[in-house]
């Protein structure tokens, strides 16, 4: 059976870039955001490109449709600013999710405050262990919220590991298939 590598290519590419999230989580987030952000803007000069090419051949005496070019540079000056915008506040897009969770554990921490001092009212008396832990909720969103850019890197690296933990299950499932077929002209492909 002829062994074909691309098909690990995916398997290894999964692993580079786990490895990459995990090791060097804040330099990963930046070059995925420019990149982004570079096509976003490629994108939208294309589209403004576009629509001035067709917009001078119709002045030329060219029959364009031009009502129906303007969507394209309307999308075209959207995805520009877009791109723009995810370059210069990229690590406000990265630590938007944190900020987040942080806002929803915090709540969470003043809803059960909220309970606690219900169950209060209507028995009389609450266990200290309660308070102290829906206090600890608080303080952790506000640690959260106010430390965003760490912890996004924090779920970047969670996010290398799984990266990593798919190319390395994937490359033994795929071998184990490989030596199964061996030999054998039935050939499993994954």
């Amino acid at each position: 059976m002829k062994k074909d590598k691309r098909k690990y290519s995916t398997d290894v590419l999964f692993i580079v870039l786990g490895l990459a999230l995990l090791l060097i989580p804040g330099a990963t987030a930046d070059i995925a955001c420019a990149f982004a952000a570079a096509v976003l803007g490629i994108y939208g000069l294309i589209n403004i490109i576009w629509y001035v090419i067709y917009d001078l051949k119709s002045r030329k005496g060219i029959e364009e449709d031009r009502i129906k070019l303007k969507p394209d540079l309307t999308k075209g000056i959207i995805l520009l600013t877009a791109g723009v915008l995810v370059y210069f506040l990229y690590p406000y897009v990265i630590s938007l999710v944190p900020v987040i969770f942080g806002v929803v554990i915090m709540l969470y921490g003043i809803y059960r405050l909220k309970v606690i001092n219900g169950i209060e009212f209507l028995i009389g008396s609450v266990s200290r262990k309660s308070t102290v832990i829906a206090v600890i909720n608080i303080i952790l969103g506000l640690v959260i919220i106010f430390n965003a850019y760490f912890f996004a890197k924090v779920v970047m690296r969670i996010i290398g590991a799984v990266l990593i933990y798919m190319g390395i299950s994937d490359l033994i499932i795929k071998k184990k298939i490989e030596d199964l077929n061996d030999g054998d002209d039935n050939v499993i492909d994954v």
